[in-house]
């Protein structure tokens, strides 16, 4: 089924405030996160590049989504259309 022009216009509204508070992490951090979710790099590839474990990626990934989502909710944004 094909995107509606709200749905599309809300997800773009979300992708930028994201990318908005991805400037407030961090450098490496947010550099995973680009690398994960918009590059779609995957975890092993990202894991090659950091030069450690998929496990550690994994596990930074979990730790900077949390810091996300709780800069987020400090901003008033809450859910999502991803």
């Amino acid at each position: 089924m094909a995107e509606g022009l709200e749905e599309t216009v809300l997800r773009n509204i979300c992708r930028d405030k994201v990318r908005e508070v991805l400037g407030s992490l961090p450098a490496e951090d947010a550099r995973l996160i680009e690398m994960l979710y918009f590059a779609e790099v995957t975890v092993t590839d990202t894991a090659k590049i950091f030069g450690c474990s998929r496990k550690t990626i994994q596990n930074r990934r979990k730790r900077i989504l949390k810091e996300l989502c709780q800069k987020m909710k400090e901003q008033g944004i809450q859910g999502g259309y991803f």
